[in-house]
């Protein structure tokens, strides 16, 4: 037998047996696989560790070009797909528009780099229904949680130190890492805090808010299994913001109950925030003296952390108004904000993702702002009392750490849109929803 009919004999053998597996198990084995491969680089290009180690940081981009291909050849999901398609445009558009008036190499990788991400968000949309996604989302958050949950119990409650494989990243940090979750060699740096398979603990507790959020839109009947792991691993983070934004997430649960429970409840949280925001200064100071390890940054006049966050935003403004009408492009915003951060010692990073839209992209970035914000209305899962308060959790989140590169924040905000039937519709389905409101 010729070793060509033996290949022929084997591949028509293969093809069988998937064919065979397909058939029983009901599931497209190519289209399996093709999710698996591309569900792993949605994770490696959004804030994962894996993606800062050396060696690793040059496969970001390839995989997620790997990927965008690999998705091409899947058809798309039934539905108009309009609203998809502005989103799109308002995430790429500005970034090719800049480049090009601020022609230099850090803009045109650090451009194309960012158009890889955004287009596999993209394409994920495009081809899987939107409550799909957002399970996947949930699903890849709780079994990441599990596993730092786990980890986090053998270092800090067993007190077992596990041989772990310990990394370098490009910034000369070590990770302890099973790559569906990491912790820092450094304990100074966040002591032996959950950080799931991204780059730093907030990162982490911002994706388990929006997980926490997500779930309670998608779901009539939440699962309180699901719910207190996402709950008990956001604690594990050591993240302040995220523990003070915790009540945001659990409300947008309360405010999905419809008629007189949701007005009763809307006015209490309206009560609440007026007490806390005349009361802020003392609440931090009591909160403090409760845990002093997570809240004493906020009563540290002089920590970088809290002047990092209050002084960034500030710092993007001035670059905007620099170069207001299209910016410094995505890699000369980096690179001026880089050498601002170098000459400051009351700055040590980027942490926000709206202003640094205005200083990376000019006033095109105002339409980054308008589809963010349309997203979550679009979603129409949401009363407007809940999709009001899920925005502005959003907002923060976002703008506490960088955002602007992470393929799962894109993936979320494009299935926010696709909820939506359409631009006409979605416009008429406001209006209705509206009206349903006020009749509950």
């Amino acid at each position: 037998m010729s070793r060509l009919t033996l290949r022929i004999l084997t591949l028509t053998t293969i093809w069988y047996e998937m064919s065979f597996i397909n058939r029983i198990m009901g599931v497209r084995l190519d289209r399996l696989f093709v999710g698996l491969f591309v569900g792993a680089t949605v994770c490696l290009n959004s804030c994962s560790a894996i993606s800062t180690l050396k060696g690793f940081s040059g496969i970001c981009f390839p995989l997620a070009v790997l990927a965008c291909v690999a998705l091409l050849f899947l058809p798309d999901r039934e539905g108009d797909k309009s609203a998809l398609m502005v989103g799109v445009l308002a995430f790429s558009v500005p970034p090719v528009f800049s480049a090009l008036a601020n022609p230099s190499y850090s803009n045109i990788t650090n451009t194309t780099s960012l158009l890889a991400v955004v287009f596999l968000a993209y394409l994920c949309a495009r081809k899987e229904d939107p409550e799909s996604l957002c399970k996947v989302f949930v699903s890849v958050m709780c079994v990441t949680s599990v596993f730092s949950l786990a980890l986090w119990v053998v270092l800090n409650i067993a007190g077992i130190d596990l041989p772990l494989p310990i990394l370098e990243n490009v910034n000369g940090v070590h990770y302890k890492t099973i790559i569906i979750a990491s912790q820092f060699e450094e304990t100074y740096i966040e002591g032996n805090n959950s950080m799931g398979f991204f780059w730093e603990s907030g990162v982490f507790a911002s994706y388990l808010l929006l997980a926490i959020a997500v779930e309670f839109m998608l779901q009539s009947k939440v699962s309180k299994l699901r719910l207190s792991l996402l709950i008990a691993t956001l604690l594990t983070t050591g993240s302040t913001a995220g523990i003070l934004l915790l009540p945001l997430a659990l409300s947008v649960g309360l405010l999905k109950r419809g008629g007189k429970v949701r007005i009763a409840i809307s006015l209490s949280l309206l009560i609440v925030f007026i007490v806390v925001l005349v009361n802020f200064s003392s609440i931090i100071a009591e909160l403090a003296k409760i845990n002093p390890s997570l809240f004493s940054k906020l009563t540290d006049a002089d920590a970088v952390t809290r002047l990092t966050r209050l002084q960034s935003p500030s710092i993007c403004w001035d670059l905007f108004v620099q170069s207001p009408v299209l910016g410094y492009g995505y890699g000369g915003a980096l690179d001026v904000y880089s050498a601002y951060v170098a000459s400051n010692s009351t700055v040590d990073s980027l942490t926000t993702t709206s202003f640094f839209q205005l200083a990376a992209f000019g006033i095109l970035g105002f339409a980054m702002w308008l589809v963010t914000t349309w997203s979550v209305f679009a979603t129409r899962r949401l009363p407007a009392t809940a999709a009001f308060v899920l925005l502005v959790m959003f907002v923060i989140v976002i703008n506490k750490e960088p955002h602007t590169a992470s393929a799962l924040t894109y993936m979320l905000i494009f299935a926010f849109l696709s909820f939506g039937e359409g631009l006409t519709d979605l416009i008429s389905g406001s209006k209705h929803e509206g009206a349903n409101e006020k009749q509950a």
